[in-house]
C-alpha cells in the first residue's frame, strides 16, 4: 500500500530534523576533522576533543529532553534546534583557534540533539518506526553522499571555515523546510506500545546501555576515516569519491531495511549486519593499500546502515512516545562522543591496527547483548507485549 501524504510529510520533517540538522555534521566529520589537522595546524588529539566536545553535548542535550519529548511539541522543538545549531555552524566557520572551535561546537551540539530528539520522537509514533527511521536514513545518506563530494573542494580552498560554512547553509534550508511544510505539530501520543509498562525495563536498561557500544565503535573508526585513508598514501580527494560510493552502498543498506522490515523479525538482522560491520572496521584499519580500503569502506557503510534501522526501531516499538528512542539515541551519542578522543590517544600510542582490534572485539560484545535483547521481543508472547 502506498504511504499516504501525512506519512510522507512526516518522514520529510523528520528527516529534516534527525539528518539534515542532527547527523549530518556527524557524518562529515571525517573531511571536517580532516581540515582541522591539516590547515588549523591541530594534532589528533586535540581534533578529536572537538569531536568528543560536540557529540557529548549533543547525546546530552537528547538524554536530558527524553522524559519530557511526550509534552513538547516536535515541530516546533525541530526548529528551535535547527535555530541553535546554525548559530553554531557559523561561529565554527568564523573560528581561527582550538577553543574558539571547540567552543562553537558546544553550541552546535546542542542544537543537533534538540533537532534529533524531535526528529526522533516523530519517527516513535509512527505506525511502523523501523520503516519510518529507514526511510528517513536513506534520504540522510544520500544526503550525506552529495555532501562528500562538495566537501573535499571546499575544505581544500577554505579548510574548517569552508566546511562549516557548508553545514550553515544547509541547516539554513532544513530549518525552512521544518517551518513551512504542513505537518503534526502536537505532541508524540500518550504512553503505550507493544510492550507493557511493567515489562518496559527489562528490554529498556539492556537495549539503551548497549547503544552506547555501537556508538563508541561507530565514532572510533567513523571519525579517523580520512586519517587512515591517509595513511596508505590516500589523498583528500580520492578519500571522498571512496566514501562517496561507501555512502551509496549505506544508501541501499538503509533502503533494504525499509524493504525487508519485520519480515525476518529483529535477532537475525541484528546479528548478521553487525557482525559483518565488526569484521569491516578492522579490515579498514588493517588495509595494506587503496583497493582492499575502499572494499572494507563500502561493505562497512552498506552493513552500519541495513543494521541502525532495527537498533533504533526496536526501540520506537517498544515505547511509542519516543522516550526510550531518544535515550538509545542519547547512550549511541556518548559512546561516539566518547570514542574520538579515545581512539585519537589510542592512534597515537599504538597505531591504528590496535584501534581495529579494539573496535571488532567492542562490536562482538555489543552483538551478543542487543541479540539477546531482540531475541526476547521476538519471541515475547502477544499477551505480554
Amino acid at each position: 500500500m502506498a504511504p499516504s501524504r501525512n506519512t510522507l510529510l512526516r518522514l520529510l520533517v523528520a528527516f529534516a530534523a534527525t539528518f539534515g540538522i542532527g547527523y549530518l555534521p556527524y557524518m562529515l566529520s571525517p573531511l571536517v576533522i580532516g581540515a582541522l589537522v591539516g590547515k588549523l595546524g591541530l594534532d589528533e588529539a586535540q581534533a578529536g576533543r572537538i569531536a568528543t566536545a560536540e557529540l557529548l553535548m549533543f547525546a546530552f542535550s537528547q538524554i536530558l529532553l527524553a522524559p519530557y519529548i511526550a509534552r513538547l511539541s516536535r515541530k516546533n522543538l525541530a526548529g528551535l534546534g535547527g535555530g541553535i545549531a546554525l548559530l553554531g555552524h557559523l561561529l565554527a566557520a568564523a573560528s581561527g583557534s582550538y577553543l574558539a572551535v571547540l567552543g562553537s561546537r558546544l553550541i552546535a551540539g546542542l542544537g543537533e540533539g534538540i533537532a534529533v530528539a524531535a526528529g526522533l520522537a516523530l519517527i516513535a509514533s509512527a505506525a511502523a518506526p523501523q520503516r519510518m527511521f529507514a526511510g528517513a536514513f536513506t534520504l540522510g545518506q544520500l544526503q550525506a553522499a552529495g555532501f562528500l563530494t562538495l566537501l573535499p573542494d571546499a575544505v581544500q580552498r577554505w579548510g574548517h571555515s569552508g566546511g562549516y560554512g557548508l553545514l550553515a547553509l544547509w541547516a539554513t534550508l532544513m530549518v525552512v523546510l521544518i517551518l513551512v511544510l504542513p505537518g503534526d505539530e502536537a505532541a508524540a501520543p500518550p504512553e503505550s506500545g507493544p510492550v507493557r509498562p511493567a515489562r518496559l525495563r527489562v528490554f529498556l536498561a539492556p537495549s539503551v546501555l548497549t547503544m552506547a557500544l555501537v556508538g563508541a565503535s561507530d565514532g572510533a573508526i567513523w571519525t579517523f576515516t580520512e586519517r587512515i585513508a591517509e595513511s596508505i598514501g590516500m589523498d583528500a580527494q580520492t578519500t571522498g569519491v571512496v566514501l562517496s560510493v561507501a555512502l551509496v552502498a549505506g544508501v541501499v543498506g538503509s533502503a533494504l531495511s525499509g524493504v525487508v522490515g519485520q519480515r525476518l523479525g529483529t535477532t537475525t538482522p541484528i546479528v548478521t549486519g553487525m557482525l559483518v560491520w565488526a569484521a569491516c572496521c578492522y579490515s579498514i584499519t588493517h588495509a595494506s593499500g587503496s583497493a582492499s580500503y575502499a572494499s572494507a569502506q563500502i561493505v562497512y557503510l552498506f552493513s552500519f546502515a541495513f543494521v541502525v534501522p532495527f537498533l533504533y526501531g526496536l526501540n520506537g516499538e517498544i515505547d511509542p512516545t519516543g522516550r526510550t528512542m531518544v535515550a538509545a539515541s542519547g547512550c549511541y551519542l556518548i559512546g561516539m562522543a566518547l570514542a574520538p578522543g579515545a581512539s585519537g590517544s589510542v592512534i597515537v600510542a599504538s597505531g591504528f591496527a590496535t584501534l581495529g582490534w579494539i573496535v571488532f572485539v567492542t562490536l562482538v560484545v555489543a552483538t551478543i547483548l542487543f541479540s539477546n535483547v531482540a531475541w526476547r521481543r521476538d519471541t515475547l508472547p502477544t499477551q505480554s507485549r
